[in-house]
């Protein structure tokens, strides 16, 4: 009996993100109000752990 395990990180039979999905997500994460260095910082972390993931995926 097989059990889904659910998504293996680096597996290359996995769901891979497209660059426009990248792009996409990477534009509403700056286009979001940061109105303090702080807020700004958060942003830049988060869009740089989406590139991350993307660029370490495959």
């Amino acid at each position: 009996m097989v059990v889904n395990q659910g998504p293996i990180p680096r597996d290359p039979r996995g769901v891979h993100t497209s660059p426009e999905e990248v792009s996409q997500r990477i534009a509403e994460i700056l286009d979001e109000p940061a109105d303090t260095l702080a807020e700004e910082a958060d942003q830049l972390h988060r869009a740089h752990a989406v590139l991350n993931h993307a660029l370490n995926a495959e």
